[in-house]
């Protein structure tokens, strides 16, 4: 079995576990296309503190990729920039947890 007929079942059953809907007991979290991640990395990118034009090449060009997301990860730990990155972009999806929270009318306890 090819990689690309795994990630299409993988992608199917994750489909099919998706829930949907409220109910009492459950709240749909954001799916991961519901967050802009992309935007989070480009704006870490640019704000974030990095002024080395080669090092922000190297991290522009790791989004180029359709799945981006962990050839972006790895090229920060390569650059030993993944603790700024989370530092950095923590407020970011603090704040969407924050908001899905009220949204969905959800306290913790």
């Amino acid at each position: 079995m090819s990689s690309i007929e795994l990630k299409n079942i993988h992608n199917r059953m994750h489909e099919e576990l998706t829930l949907d809907y409220k109910d009492p007991n459950n709240v749909r979290f954001l799916k991961f296309d519901e967050i802009d991640h992309k935007e989070v990395m480009k704006d870490f990118i640019k704000f974030g503190g990095i002024y080395d034009k080669e090092i922000r090449k190297q991290l522009f060009n790791a989004l180029r990729y359709h799945y981006y997301v962990e050839p972006f990860l790895a090229k920060l730990k390569e650059l030993n920039l993944y603790d700024d990155f989370i530092a950095h972009s923590s407020d970011y999806y603090n704040s969407v947890f924050s908001g899905w929270l009220e949204e969905n009318e959800v306290e913790l306890t």
